[in-house]
């Protein structure tokens, strides 16, 4: 439905710009790391953990993208930075551990939250570079686009015309 309006807003005012050729693989990384990476980590992963342990670890996005913008731009991290790693961690920490010290948490789950949350930081890093050149609807719209043909093939089986089951469930 998205790309339907958004397509046709664009259209209507004449804001369909062509793409350049070295930001056509930006745009592909933009599409794969949000919604199709994103939206599959997070929501299998939820389906391991539990609403708690998800929400912690999905708030470390912004952490993991400072991470990311450090790692892969050279930004420098201030104190706050630093600070909010810190945080970060030890809030995790209190969710997984139990009293007794055993960890709390199935690796599954964490796993393919962590997915989502280095998706989300990948795509916050992918999306800085495209913004100054490209208006935010014309983005999202591309963006859209592409994930609606990414996520085809997890929806349906043509062949059969059923829903295929989850991936990480086992079939009876």
């Amino acid at each position: 439905m998205s790309v339907a309006l958004l397509s046709s807003y664009l259209y209507l005012k004449k804001k369909f710009v062509r793409i350049k050729r070295e930001d056509v693989k930006l745009f592909v990384m933009l599409a794969v790391f949000e919604p199709f990476l994103y939206f599959l980590g997070e929501s299998y992963g939820l389906t391991f953990v539990s609403a708690t342990v998800g929400s912690v670890l999905i708030s470390t996005i912004p952490v993991v993208a400072a991470i990311g913008a450090w790692f892969i731009f050279r930004e420098k991290l201030k104190v706050i930075n630093y600070a909010g790693i810190i945080l970060s961690f030890i809030g995790v920490m209190i969710f997984i551990i139990n009293r007794d010290g055993s960890l709390s948490f199935d690796l599954k789950g964490v796993s393919l939250l962590m997915l989502a949350v280095i998706s989300a930081a990948g795509y916050n890093l992918t999306l800085s570079r495209l913004v100054g050149s490209y208006s935010p609807v014309f983005i999202v719209n591309f963006q859209n686009c592409l994930g609606t043909i990414l996520f085809f093939p997890c929806l349906s089986d043509l062949n059969s015309n059923t829903l295929r089951p989850s991936p990480f469930q086992s079939v009876r």
